[in-house]
C-alpha cells in the first residue's frame, strides 16, 4: 500500500507540460520504438517511455538541443545503471545521422561512464569520465560536464520518481551529490530539483 507521500513522489514529474513534438523528435521516437525498447521493462513502464520522459525534462530545462537529443538516446550503448544496449557499435553511424556527432559523443561518454569513479571529479578543475570497461580516464570540457550533469540529474529524478524502493535506498545520497552540481544546472532544472527533493523528502 502506497502512502500519500509515495503517490505524490511517483507523480511528481508526470504532470509536466506537453512539449512541442517536432519531426526531429518523431524520428528519435521512431528509432527508439523500432529498436524494440518499448518491450524492455523500466521504472515507470518501459525504457522507451523513460527515454521520452528524460528528453522532455531536458527540453523543459531549456538546455541545448544537443543535450536533449543525447538525453533522448542516453542508453543507446547500455549504461552503468542499465546494461541493455539499444544499438551495437555498428549502429554508431545511424546515431550520427539521427543526432549528429556532438550528441553521439555525449551518448558515448554517458554510456561508458563508471559513475562512482567519475562523479567525484565533476566538481573539480579536471573533470573526467572513467570508462567502465577499459578504466581509461577521459578528460571532458565544461560543455560536456554541463551536458552529462543535466542528463544524469534528469535520468535519476525520473527513475527515482517512479520507483519508491530506489528512492528510499538512493534518494538522500543523490540529493547531496546533485547539490554540488548546482552551478552547471539551468534555473528551471534547479527549480525542478528542489521540488523533487522537497516533495520526496529525501
Amino acid at each position: 500500500m502506497f502512502s500519500k507521500n509515495d503517490m505524490v513522489c511517483s507523480m511528481a514529474l508526470e504532470s509536466e507540460p506537453s512539449i512541442h513534438i517536432s519531426s526531429h523528435w518523431r524520428r528519435l521516437e521512431n528509432f527508439v520504438i523500432l529498436a524494440g525498447v518499448a518491450s524492455i521493462a523500466h521504472p515507470g513502464g518501459n525504457l522507451a517511455a523513460h527515454l521520452n520522459r528524460v528528453a522532455a525534462i531536458l527540453e523543459r530545462w531549456n538546455v541545448e538541443q544537443t543535450i536533449v537529443d543525447a538525453g533522448h538516446l542516453h542508453a543507446a550503448y547500455g549504461t552503468d545503471g542499465f546494461g541493455v544496449s539499444i544499438v551495437g557499435s555498428a549502429g554508431r553511424e545511424e546515431l550520427f545521422d539521427l543526432v549528429g556527432k556532438e550528441a553521439e559523443a555525449l551518448i558515448s561518454l554517458y554510456c561508458r561512464c563508471d559513475r562512482s569513479a567519475s562523479y567525484r571529479s565533476w566538481t573539480s578543475n579536471h573533470p573526467v569520465v572513467i570508462d567502465r570497461d577499459t578504466r581509461q580516464s577521459i578528460p571532458i570540457n565544461d560543455a560536456q560536464r554541463k551536458a552529462l550533469i543535466s542528463i544524469t540529474v534528469a535520468n535519476e529524478i525520473d527513475v527515482l520518481s517512479h520507483d519508491n524502493d530506489l528512492m528510499r535506498r538512493h534518494g538522500s545520497n543523490l540529493a547531496r551529490l546533485f547539490g554540488g552540481w548546482r552551478p552547471w544546472l539551468t534555473e528551471r532544472a534547479l527549480a525542478d530539483l528542489d521540488e523533487w527533493i522537497s516533495t520526496c523528502r529525501v
